[in-house]
């Protein structure tokens, strides 16, 4: 089970440097996104704001999620609890670009929308899960691992 953690942490750290780089390249379509954004009226850097945020929390998280899988303790389990519940926050407002991308699509074709909608979010459901295990369940994490 360990194996697959290993390979589920390497490509979601791929899927997280992925996001990270489009999100700061000066050419990136995302990046582009932001400008025009910000040209429009400067309030909307509460946008850029919170993908910005987003992007540091997802790279926070790959250090619980690390730690769940190789059974680590590392501070006190409130810090993780407050930053997984920020991350839930910014998860849910801090993808501007991205859902503007999914309107487009839904106007074009509902089902294929949903479809990718699925597929995304698929993808971070493990490491919601292991996160949240590390946060509010590490008394019962660890006492597995010293049985």
């Amino acid at each position: 089970m360990k194996r697959i953690w290993e390979v589920y942490f390497c490509i979601h750290f791929f899927f997280v440097a992925k996001r990270t780089f489009f999100f700061f390249t000066s050419h990136s379509p995302v990046n582009f996104y932001f400008f025009i954004l910000n040209s429009f009226h400067p309030y909307f850097q509460i946008s850029y704001g919170a993908a910005f945020s987003q992007i540091l929390l997802d790279i926070a998280h790959l250090v619980p999620l690390f730690l769940y899988i190789t059974r680590q303790r590392l501070w006190d389990p409130q810090i993780w609890q407050a930053l997984f519940l920020l991350r839930i926050i910014f998860d849910i407002i801090g993808h501007p670009y991205e859902i503007h991308d999914l309107m487009s699509l839904y106007h074009y074709d509902p089902q294929v929308c949903l479809k990718i909608t699925l597929l995304s979010v698929s993808a971070y459901i493990p490491s919601y899960i292991a996160c949240f295990q590390y946060a509010f369940n590490q008394k019962k994490l660890f006492a597995q691992r010293n049985s």
